[in-house]
């Protein structure tokens, strides 16, 4: 993955006197590029590879400069407003899609990777669904009769009462699950959420 030189990680980039000494080097000439790289270990404390020496001496013979390329304002966004707003209307028509899906459907020039990250900046995350039960009218009733009837209870009533939890394990297809493209305060929307029935291959804890 090429990583670009900018403000956030010029730490990382070598330090001028380094520099200079792998150009001293290499104008003198009677040491090869792996040489050199023992030679600023041993003098420095600082493990650079063959390549690092070979570009450095390439860059310096082309602009007899050894300034680092990073800018103040990095690099330019590649997707501009108009591709963010088409994206985000793709995402809202089918949550289901992937960075992939979307990409090959918008025919956006860029990478999965880069397109990712644009839907991330823009707040838009792959979710696991959270699986809510089918319910049928009675068991809506139900519970609206019982969050209607107990909607005046205080502290000293419920601290009788125990809430159990409960776990559901899959006897075929335990790694079943969907995942959504949605804004972290949508987790309980109807699209962000998958059906799921009881069925005999489970077993209940």
């Amino acid at each position: 993955m090429e990583i670009e030189e900018d403000e956030t990680n010029h730490k990382h980039l070598l330090p001028d006197n380094i520099k200079h000494s792998i150009i001293l080097h290499k104008m003198d000439g009677r040491k090869s590029d792996k040489q050199i790289g023992r030679d600023i270990f041993s003098v420095y404390g600082r493990r650079i590879g063959n390549s690092t020496v070979k570009t450095l001496w390439n860059k310096y013979q082309k602009t007899h400069s050894l300034a680092n390329d990073w800018s103040m304002k990095g690099r330019s966004k590649l997707l501009n407003q108009e591709d963010d707003e088409m994206l985000i209307q793709a995402v809202r028509e089918n949550r289901l899609s992937s960075a992939k899906d979307l990409k090959n459907n918008l025919e956006l020039p860029v990478s999965r990777e880069t397109l990712n990250r644009e839907l991330l900046s823009l707040g838009y995350k792959s979710y696991k669904a959270p699986a809510k039960p089918v319910l049928e009218p009675d068991h809506m009733l139900e519970r609206y009769r019982f969050a209607d009837g107990h909607q005046s209870w205080g502290m000293a009533q419920w601290s009788r009462v125990i809430f159990t939890d409960e776990s559901a394990f899959r006897l075929i297809n335990p790694n079943s699950r969907i995942s959504v493209r949605r804004l972290e305060e949508e987790r309980f929307e109807p699209f962000a959420i998958q059906s799921c029935v009881p069925f005999s291959g489970m077993v209940m804890v």
